[in-house]
């Protein structure tokens, strides 16, 4: 039994599984943003209550993508926002790779740098899921407001000429 906590205790000092760890919670986590539609089918079948909840979610959903569909310069700040919280991740996980390079080579620092691992890639979950909900707001948004426009322009048929003969 202690031969296992010893065990333990070394792999959670080694960087190299947390950074392993966050890893494949990336991983796990973009599979299952592509599985969660099908399981809220399979659920909203077998349920009506987590039926009318996902209803009611989905109608706060097209509320709010219909609002931000009304001014193409809000769907450009969705857009931009998602640049920006890219850009947020990537640092974050920058941050966790020079961690795991700083644990490696200064014992001094492996402490401090396995607390700053653990911290960011925990955390480094947060911006990950807003990129994929910003682009979706956006994308919604924008399809909704292209929507808009088609139905607004009149059908512009090609009308013969009349022909204008001043003679």
């Amino acid at each position: 039994m202690n031969t296992f906590l010893n065990a333990a205790k070394k792999l959670a000092q080694d960087p190299g599984w947390w950074l392993t760890a966050v890893f494949v919670g990336l991983v796990v986590s973009t599979i299952a943003g592509f599985l969660k539609d099908g399981i809220s089918r399979v659920l909203a079948a077998s349920s009506s209550g987590y039926r009318r909840w996902r209803d009611a979610r989905r109608r706060e959903y097209l509320s709010h993508v219909e609002h931000i569909s009304r001014d193409i310069g809000l769907v450009l700040y969705r857009r931009l926002m998602a640049v920006h919280v890219t850009i947020m991740w990537s640092v974050m996980i920058m941050i966790i790779l020079s961690a795991y390079i700083i644990s490696k080579l200064s014992v001094e620092y492996h402490t401090t740098a396995t607390f700053a691992l653990i911290f960011f890639g925990i955390t480094s979950f947060f911006p990950y899921f807003l990129i994929f909900r910003n682009v979706r707001i956006a994308s919604d948004a924008r399809a909704m407001y292209e929507r808009r426009l088609n139905s607004k322009k009149p059908n512009q048929t090609m009308q013969p000429t009349a022909d204008r003969s001043d003679a």
